[in-house]
């Protein structure tokens, strides 16, 4: 069958195809092919190692900084720099700006720990949406913003991913197409907490 096929692919060297299969293990969406998050980053590797331009070291990358799975800054490095040291755009100027902002940064444990406390309770959960600068109702078809004169627009009680001006858009947005992509978006979410927690608690020093 198809699936056949592609792991056929993967064999031969295919590292596009290594990716859109780990992609689809990982995420568990194709109806063919059950959610195994170990295989999944396995064939991940696999593309990321058969070298290229650098696309899949850096798409592994940011997997271990957002993705899934656990949040692994030292792996992230790690691949990171593989897609750099390939020439992948992209790559070159995520590593840049990490070295600018985290490189030779340490914070006291108090204060990490207070910060840990605020990302674990999303209390700067506007930090983590994805929603358009964090302003416009995430129904598409809604212009509305959310400002001081329209009030606070509510989140998602599951992803907490995306918000809305009124409860008509939010039954609206379920029903075209946001009760599919909550799980997934929560756990990109999940990610980018764990990514956080983890950058700040590799930089704790004893007060």
């Amino acid at each position: 069958d198809g699936l056949k096929w592609l792991e056929r692919a993967v064999e031969l060297g295919e590292a596009g195809v290594a990716s859109k299969l780990g992609n689809m293990y990982i995420t568990g969406k194709h109806p063919k092919v059950p959610k195994n998050y170990e295989k999944g980053m396995n064939l991940l590797q696999k593309a990321a190692e058969l070298g290229g331009n650098g696309k899949y070291a850096y798409q592994l990358a940011m997997v271990y900084m957002i993705g899934l799975v656990p949040a692994d800054e030292d792996k992230h490095r790690f691949w990171l720099k593989k897609a750099a040291d390939l020439g992948y755009y992209e790559a070159v100027c995520v590593q840049e700006m990490e070295k600018q902002v985290f490189d030779g940064l340490r914070i006291p444990r108090k204060a990490a720990e207070k910060d840990i406390r605020k990302i674990e309770r999303e209390e700067d959960i506007e930090s983590l949406l994805n929603t358009d600068a964090s302003t416009k109702c995430s129904n598409p078809p809604c212009e509305a913003s959310d400002n001081a004169e329209t009030g606070r627009f509510s989140t998602c009680v599951v992803c907490r991913q995306v918000k809305y001006c009124s409860k008509d858009c939010q039954k609206v947005h379920w029903k075209s197409g946001h009760k599919e992509a909550c799980p997934g978006m929560k756990a990109e979410k999940e990610g980018a907490k764990n990514y956080r927690i983890a950058m700040i608690k590799n930089r704790i020093v004893d007060d």
